[in-house]
């Protein structure tokens, strides 16, 4: 997608989301910019996402990232994030933003 990407990993227990996310960010970026990808500095957005997932739903999740293109023709990302959002009882900071805890 041009806007976002997905990613379904199994992480160390010892390894964080947010450490996960900043070298993911970071080394992509860094690679991003030395092959020149794109005119000018290309650097990812401050915020993400992130859900675990159970066993018994990789598949799903797999599924929804191979045909994310053809998903996000029907269902904007900014929509589909407040659905969740919503439908978690999350607390959003607002139009265009995901969540950071859960509300009261």
């Amino acid at each position: 997608m041009p806007d976002h990407i997905h990613l379904l990993v199994c992480l160390n227990p010892s390894t964080s989301v947010s450490e996960f996310v900043q070298k993911i960010k970071a080394n992509s970026s860094k690679h991003i910019n030395d092959e020149e990808w794109f005119p000018g500095k290309f650097n990812w957005s401050d915020g993400y996402g992130a859900f675990s997932v159970s066993q018994s739903r990789v598949e799903t999740v797999t599924k929804y990232i191979t045909n994310q293109e053809e998903h996000h023709q029907k269902h904007k990302l900014d929509d589909e994030m407040q659905g969740f959002v919503k439908a978690h009882n999350l607390k959003s900071e607002g139009e265009n933003s995901f969540w950071t805890e859960q509300s009261e």
